[in-house]
C-alpha cells in the first residue's frame, strides 16, 4: 500500500476526532486573509486537502468562490456540515492532490495547509505541479508543512530514528494519532527549510516569502513547528 493511501486510510478513520480538535485556522491563515483581501475583493479559491474546511469557511465569509478539495470522503462530508452550520456557500469535490480535476488557470488563490508533507517526494513534486497548474497566472497561495528542525521534535524523536517508526534519516515517518481504542500512524515528511524552498522552486512555484509561525519564540524557525510559504505563479 502507498503512503498517500495509508493516510487516507487514517483520515478515514479518525476524520471525526480530528474535526473536534482541530477546529480553529492558524493565525498564518489569518493574516493571508486580510492580504488577499486587500489585492483581490472577489475570486475563485482552492483550499487542497481541505479537511473539515476550516480554513477555506474563513475565504467564504469574505464572499469568495470556494472549492474544498480533499480525498477523504468523510473529511468532505464533515466540511459540508461545517459549511451549513456557519451558512456559506461552497463547492466540494473528493480528489486527489495530485490529479485535480480542474482545468488551467482556474483558480486566482490556493491554500494548502498541512498536506503535501504527507506524501513522498515523487507524489510531493506531482501535487505542487498540479497546485501550480490550477493557479491562474499571478494567483497566489499559502502552503505549509511541518518543520524538521523544530526544537521539539528534535529532543522528542531523535531517540526514535533508531525504531521502526522513522524511515532511514530523510524526515520520513510515522507520527501517531492516539484514541481510546486504537493507536493510528499517520506517514509524514518532516521538511527542512532549504528542502521545502527546493521542492517549491523546482515545480516552477514563484517564492514570495517564507516564515515560520507567528507564535514562534523570537520569530525563529528552530521554534516553530511549521514553515509557511506565501507563493506566486
Amino acid at each position: 500500500m502507498s503512503k498517500k493511501k495509508e493516510v487516507l486510510k487514517v483520515y478515514e478513520s479518525i476524520a471525526e476526532a480530528w474535526d473536534r480538535l482541530r477546529r480553529k485556522p492558524y493565525a498564518e491563515l489569518y493574516h493571508f486573509l486580510d492580504e488577499v483581501s486587500n489585492e483581490v475583493s472577489t475570486g475563485k479559491v482552492i483550499d487542497v486537502g481541505c479537511g473539515n474546511a476550516r480554513n477555506g469557511i474563513e475565504f467564504a465569509k469574505k464572499g469568495f468562490d470556494v472549492f474544498c478539495v480533499d480525498i477523504s470522503r468523510k473529511m468532505i462530508e464533515i466540511a459540508r456540515k461545517n459549511a451549513e452550520k456557519e451558512r456559506v456557500k461552497m463547492k466540494f469535490v473528493v480528489a486527489d492532490v495530485c490529479a485535480l480535476p480542474f482545468k488551467e488557470n482556474s483558480f486566482d488563490v490556493l491554500l494548502s495547509i498541512a498536506v503535501i508533507h504527507h506524501l513522498e517526494e515523487n507524489e510531493r513534486i506531482k501535487a505542487l505541479n498540479e497546485m501550480k497548474r490550477v493557479m491562474k497566472d499571478g494567483g497566489i497561495g499559502l502552503i505549509s508543512v511541518w518543520h524538521r528542525n523544530y526544537i521539539k521534535y528534535i529532543l522528542k524523536f531523535a531517540p526514535k530514528y533508531l525504531s521502526q517508526k522513522i524511515i532511514g534519516n530523510s524526515g520520513d515517518m510515522y507520527i501517531p494519532w492516539k484514541t481510546k481504542e486504537k493507536v493510528f500512524y499517520r506517514f509524514y515528511h518532516l521538511f527542512s527549510l532549504g528542502e521545502f524552498k527546493k521542492e517549491l522552486l523546482r515545480s516552477g512555484i514563484e517564492i514570495l516569502k517564507i516564515f515560520p509561525e507567528k507564535k514562534a519564540k523570537f520569530k525563529s524557525f528552530i521554534f516553530s513547528r511549521n514553515i509557511f510559504a506565501k507563493i506566486k505563479k
